[in-house]
Order: C-alpha cells, then structure tokens, then sequence
C-alpha cells in the first residue's frame, strides 16, 4: 500500500506532471490528503511540426526523375516519432528521480499513456534506486485536475481513500463563520 510520502507522475507524449501527496490544509467532509503539482515538464520535440520537421508535409509520395509518375516510399516518420518520445521519456525519468531524491520519497504512483508507459519502464528501472516502490496505471490522465487525479487513483487502489468524516464530528474549517457538525443517520 502507498503510504503517506508519495509522489505522482502522469505522463503523455507531450507533457508530464509532477505531484506529491500531501495532508489537507484545513477539515472538511471527505477531507483528507490531497495531490499537490509541483513541476510540470513540456515535450521540447512539440515545437518542431511539419514543414519544419518534414520537407514535404504528407509521406509516402515521390516523384520519379525526369518527371514520372509518382511512388509509394516509406520515409521512417514513425521511427522518428517514436526516437521524440523516447528522448523525452529518458528526460521524464531523469527529473523523476531528481524530484524523488527532492522529496525524499521512495515511493511513485505512474499513470500513463501505455506507449509512454513502454518507454518510461526501462528508463525509471535506469535511473531509478531500487529500494523506490513503483505502481503503474496504463491510462492516460493527463487532463484531470489533482482532486479528480486523486480520486481515481483512489479508486484504483493506487492511493489511499480519503476518509470518510465520522457521525458527530465536529470540523473546524477556517473558510466559514460556523462550525460544522456531521449528523448521525
């Protein structure tokens, strides 16, 4: 089970982000740790696009000499995509680590696209110590902010549930005049 020092990756193909767990600031129903995002990481390859990448912006055309009629050719776009993602892959892993040893965490919750997850595997098992305990999530969650990020992580079992508020409890919460108190049913 993850514990309370964790740290979180969500990763595509053109961004990562960053985050740790970290306890709520103030009470509230349903209250609990929450994810807190603390470096977000951009694909640099994204800038380079088209016509400035590719002199001809459609593949698999050429033109015989002398004017002749056109042919089918494969000209590695796939590869070449693949060798951009690998590249920020190994980056991805890189910061990783730093921001583990930052934050003193052994343990990473990744959640990623499965292609990237495919590279980031060999490159976190590279830069990686052993003794960091890795859970993995093949989908891609780029987009959720952190509290809907945590919830399905949760929901998962990647991270703890937040707990739910005892019957009777009375929550302090700094934002409102009144105290709350949580009914029996």
């Amino acid at each position: 089970m993850i514990g309370s020092k964790c740290c979180v990756l969500v990763a595509d193909g053109t961004r990562a982000r960053f985050l740790t767990r970290e306890p709520a600031h103030f009470s509230e129903p349903k209250s609990g740790p929450q994810l807190v995002e603390k470096k977000n990481l951009i694909n640099p390859n994204l800038d380079i696009r088209g016509r400035d990448l590719w002199s001809d912006p459609k593949t698999g055309r050429g033109r015989a000499a002398g004017g002749g009629p056109s042919h089918g050719y494969d000209d590695h776009r796939e590869q070449h995509a693949d060798e951009f993602e690998r590249r920020f892959a190994k980056k991805i892993a890189e910061d990783t680590a730093l921001f583990l040893h930052a934050c003193r965490h052994e343990q990473l919750v990744i959640a990623a696209q499965k292609r990237m997850l495919g590279f980031l595997r060999p490159e976190l098992k590279r830069c990686l110590k052993e003794q960091v305990q890795v859970r993995e999530l093949a989908k891609d969650v780029t987009k959720l902010n952190p509290t809907e990020l945590y919830n399905h992580l949760a929901h998962r079992n990647l991270l703890p549930r937040r707990r739910q508020p005892q019957p009777g409890v009375v929550l302090d919460n700094p934002h409102r005049k009144k105290r709350q108190v949580i009914a029996k049913i």
